[in-house]
């Protein structure tokens, strides 16, 4: 019986509940991350290898910090890259911090940031974004707003409401104004602006 190693039944047990399980989903998820890896990399073609390795180095803190998780985040960085952001991974981390701050989807979140950018031209400046989400924060924080519906509203009306030259500041009070005065939602408010 040479080369056959006999397992403890209790350790083979143990592994094959606990320990095994967890080793597979440690296993599957770093399979997925660097799935995702290798999508922001095709997405982004200008992104050299220590770029590509830095965001997955520095995946694991920024959705511990947002509470998201390594994945979440890296899908939101796979997005901002296939809208043609090369800050992608920060424009990434200021969509985390919506979510958490405003408990509203990825989805949204990152609609929301993309309509505001290009409709206002802010070029996807961090400093600015994070000013006009600072502002809308604020309103919902005085008003019985959420930022979901705000963020509906602003992604429905925002294109529209920047080529008549109003501000983003202008927008985001009168939308936050329909939406606390009528109850109604932030879609149907951004229709009626």
């Amino acid at each position: 019986m040479a080369g056959i190693v006999k397992v403890n039944p209790i350790i083979q047990s143990i592994a094959n509940t606990t320990v095994g399980s967890e080793v597979k989903q440690t296993i599957s998820d770093l399979k997925e991350i660097d799935t995702y890896l290798t999508e922001i990399s095709k997405a982004n073609s200008s992104m050299s290898k220590s770029e590509l390795s830095r965001i997955g180095d520095n995946s694991f803190e920024v959705a511990s910090k947002y509470g998201k998780t390594v994945t979440d985040y890296l899908a939101g960085i796979q997005e901002m890259s296939r809208a043609g952001y090369e800050n992608a991974d920060r424009m990434a981390e200021l969509s985390a911090a919506i979510q958490g701050a405003g408990s509203i989807t990825a989805e949204l979140a990152n609609k929301y940031l993309i309509a505001t950018d290009r409709a206002f031209q802010m070029n996807g400046s961090i400093k600015t974004l994070t000013q006009t989400l600072d502002g809308a924060t604020n309103i919902t924080n005085k008003n019985t707003v959420n930022m979901a519906d705000l963020a509906e509203g602003i992604s429905v009306v925002g294109s529209q409401a920047a080529s008549s030259q109003m501000e983003i500041n202008e927008v985001t009070a009168a939308i936050g104004t329909l939406i606390a005065v009528t109850h109604e939602s932030g879609s149907e408010m951004g229709n009626a602006f």
